[in-house]
């Protein structure tokens, strides 16, 4: 009667969907499972992003950087993000770029996109003899690295993953304003002009060429500019961060062109 009421009980149980047994306890592990995975969509808690940064060997950056002739300060090095999942891997506060070029605010940003700021700066330079006939002494910036923990309208748009700001990683700065050698401050705001394929003025020919030629020359990722969207309007967003859509692919740090 005993083993009946066992038999039975099992029997109900299994055509009401209930789990039994080792079923039970596989779901029970099942759910923690889900649960954890919504916590940290990433193996081992680490965005892409972060690693795309992180696994760059801070060495042979650093040493790079040196070459360059930049004057910057190390920062500690950042083993894992912070408690929101921001941080700079192999920071560096830049104060005056490889040709001359000095900062304000100082850049705060990882070796990775530092090495860049070579590149970077001779195409500004090359751009200003060729249309200004003179050389940038100065950029001012709206900063670096800043935990900005949301995404931006596209990303928030399309993304199935966790995809905040490159500045999180210390992978972006954004440009607003350049100041020459003679003559006053070239600023995005009032000398960018928007829409023109072929600008009327000097500096609108200097900005549109030194973003054309960064998206084609620097290594860099992005060049956003005011023809992107309005929260660019007043100023050119330059990031080494992982390629637009990278949170569809299943191993987005392997991608071709990214360390």
């Amino acid at each position: 009667m005993k083993y009946a009421s066992v038999l039975l009980a099992v029997l109900v149980a299994t055509l009401s969907g209930a789990p039994t047994g080792a079923a039970a306890a596989a779901g029970t592990h099942g759910t923690a499972a889900t649960a954890a995975a919504k916590a940290n969509p990433f193996p081992g808690g680490l965005s892409p992003q972060w690693l795309n940064a992180a696994n760059v060997e801070p060495t042979a950056c650093l040493a790079k950087l040196a070459a360059s002739g930049a004057k910057y300060k190390v920062l500690p090095p950042q083993a894992k993000p912070d408690a929101k999942g921001c941080g700079v891997p192999h920071g560096v506060m830049v104060t005056r770029g490889p040709t001359g070029i000095t900062y304000s605010p100082p850049l705060w940003i990882d070796c990775s996109f530092a090495t860049l700021l070579e590149p970077i700066e001779s195409i500004i330079q090359e751009e200003a003899r060729s249309e200004l006939d003179t050389s940038i002494r100065h950029i001012d910036t709206f900063g670096a690295y800043v935990c900005v923990t949301r995404a931006g309208p596209y990303t928030t748009l399309f993304s199935t993953k966790p995809a905040i700001s490159e500045h999180s990683f210390g992978l972006a700065y954004d440009m607003r304003s350049l100041t020459p050698a003679k003559g006053r401050p070239i600023t995005v705001l009032q000398d960018y002009e928007k829409g023109a394929d072929e600008p009327v003025t000097a500096r609108g020919r200097f900005l549109r060429n030194v973003a054309i030629r960064l998206r084609r020359e620097s290594g860099l990722t992005h060049v956003l500019t005011p023809d992107f969207d309005a929260a660019h309007r007043n100023h050119f967003h330059l990031d080494r961060g992982l390629p637009f859509g990278w949170w569809w692919r299943e191993d987005p740090v392997a991608t071709p062109g990214n360390p």
